[in-house]
């Protein structure tokens, strides 16, 4: 561990992870800490409204043409408006973005972003840049399907290392 590392990862200290209460949502809160994580490790707001955009298929505001505070502002206005599992897409965006670029990046994105949904009770984590269920003793009957594909089966009940909505 280095020097450059916060007070409380310096020290070892980590909120108490709370009870998950979230799956099938991506709270305001939440989308702002992706866009927030992903600038303050190097991201900068183009590469993430031109990501965004990749994953939503929206056109970028030409008129937007400066970093700070238009392009950012884009982007998290981007992110608010996105249905809760095109946030997750965005999260993995990141993460490939920030991973190619420079790898150990790409990792402070995923712990932080696994800190953030323990800390909150989001039931989603981030392995290997890919968003899986997090938690045990899930069962088809804990997702209601709403607004999924017929015949798209989640992964879940403990399998691992695969995309949350196949």
């Amino acid at each position: 561990m280095t020097d450059d590392q916060p007070f409380s990862r310096r020290m070892g200290y980590r909120p108490a992870e709370s009870d998950i209460t979230i799956r099938e949502d991506a709270p305001d809160e939440m989308r702002h800490a992706i866009v927030m994580l992903a600038d303050s490790l190097g991201l900068d707001p183009d590469d993430t409204r031109s990501e965004v955009c990749r994953i939503l298929l929206k056109i970028p505001k030409n008129s937007n043409w400066t970093l700070y505070p238009n392009i950012f502002n884009e982007v998290n206005d981007l992110v608010a408006e996105a249905p809760w599992f095109r946030v997750y897409d965005i999260a993995e965006g990141f993460y490939d973005r920030l991973e190619s670029s420079y790898p150990p990046r790409g990792q402070e994105f995923q712990e932080r972003l696994n800190e953030f949904f323990r800390e909150k009770g989001i039931g989603w984590e981030m392995q290997d840049g890919r968003i899986v269920v997090r938690g045990s003793g899930l069962c088809a009957g804990c997702f209601d399907g709403a607004g999924r594909d017929e015949g798209v089966r989640p992964q879940y009940c403990g399998e691992r290392n695969s995309r949350s909505l196949a």
